[in-house]
């Protein structure tokens, strides 16, 4: 019998080990899910940081579209300024008894002045409330153009606004100059 229990020790250590392999394979799997977890983790990082990038690109994107919008109506503001200031000029040079030199050059280069800002209002306003290409492309057509305008209105004013100068000195009668 002796060679018997000898045979089961052996199927008992053999048996053991095959336990031990076996606890020592979970205990690998096991590792192995916790790496996976922690791989899990890093990629549910990624994605957080991922949305929390979209969602601060699309408020920065929200917010640009808000402070486009408030430009266009504050050009339209001056745009109306500009006019009023145009209107009221030419009532002014319509008061004067003769034909002051440069008058005509002030005026006339204040009304290109307030047609390039209408020209660029409409332009403004195109690209900042209708996003699609062609439509901010061509706002932007036009926003150049108005402000083209209005450097040409201002040179003819300053032309004309040295002309009133200069006859001042001249006649040393003030008048205003725009």
């Amino acid at each position: 019998m002796g060679g018997s229990d000898d045979v089961d020790a052996r199927q008992r250590k053999d048996n053991e080990k095959e336990k031990d392999k076996e606890i020592d394979k979970s205990k690998e799997i096991g590792k192995g899910k916790e790496i996976d977890k922690g791989k899990e983790t890093d990629k549910s990082k990624e994605t957080d940081k991922g949305k929390e990038k979209e969602k601060k690109n699309s408020q920065v994107e929200e917010l640009k579209s808000r402070l486009e919008k408030q430009i266009a109506g504050a050009v339209w503001i001056q745009a109306f300024g500009v006019i009023l200031e145009t209107v009221l000029l030419q009532r002014l040079y319509g008061l004067s008894e003769g034909n002051i030199e440069g008058e005509k050059e002030t005026l006339a280069g204040a009304w290109i002045q307030s047609a390039g800002l209408i020209s660029e209002a409409i332009g403004v306003t195109k690209e900042a409330f209708d996003p699609t290409l062609p439509f901010v492309f061509e706002g932007q057509k036009v926003a150049i153009a108005g402000n083209w305008l209005q450097s040409l209105g201002s040179a003819l004013k300053a032309i004309g606004g040295e002309k009133i100068f200069i006859d001042e000195l001249l006649t040393q009668i003030p008048d205003f100059v725009d």
